[in-house]
């Protein structure tokens, strides 16, 4: 709570619901607290915000007084902001992972990639290029504040890992199955022709 505010701030009561006799039921607002020195930071929560000093309101973004006097929790408004823009970070990287995936199954339409190698160079280049330049949208501090993004932890980039490697691996199958349940015709006009099967003839393109 910001020192020299009214005293009367933090003593909150906020209308919730309205009893049998017609009066207004209230809950008194607590607060979360820290102190601390060094790099020991303890935090207490339900402290009551009167008495304590460093806190912040819990869970309102704004209420009205016993004298109908309305106030807002700013601080509350601006860290859930600063989250939303770290999610929306997050969410942006998690493309960048999951086009990774994406960009080795569009190499073959057939071959497995273990047959096929990873010997572009321009394929490669496209993979490091996208990344580097998804890095530099995160913790390039210019272009962050040009497009509201945040420097993301390192575990930040793992959300899409798991869609990553599932889109990876259901293709390696699909193309598997496909050389597997392809079959040879062998009639005189159409000798060593080769047919192929249901996935195939649904998923081959």
């Amino acid at each position: 709570m910001p020192q020299g505010m009214d005293p009367t701030f933090p003593n909150l009561e906020t209308p919730v619901a309205i009893n049998e006799g017609g009066s207004k039921a209230t809950e008194e607002s607590t607060c979360t607290c820290w102190s601390g020195s060094g790099t020991t930071i303890d935090v207490k929560v339900n402290q009551n915000c009167v008495t304590s000093p460093n806190c912040l309101v819990d869970s309102l973004y704004s209420w009205k007084d016993t004298n109908d006097k309305v106030w807002t929790n700013v601080a509350n408004r601006m860290i859930q902001e600063e989250g939303l823009k770290y999610a929306q970070t997050s969410g942006f990287t998690t493309i960048i992972v999951v086009q990774w995936a994406d960009l080795m199954i569009c190499k073959t339409r057939w071959l497995s990639i273990a047959d096929q190698g990873m010997v572009n160079p321009l394929m490669n280049f496209g993979l490091l290029f996208e990344t580097i330049l998804g890095s530099l949208m995160c913790y390039f501090t210019p272009l962050g504040a040009a497009l509201n993004t945040r420097p993301l932890r390192f575990t930040h980039w793992f959300p899409g890992m798991p869609f990553c490697i599932f889109i990876f691996l259901y293709d390696e199958w699909r193309k598997y199955m496909m050389r597997k349940t392809e079959k040879e015709e062998i009639g005189e006009e159409a000798l060593g022709k080769k047919i192929g099967g249901w996935l195939k003839e649904n998923t081959y393109y």
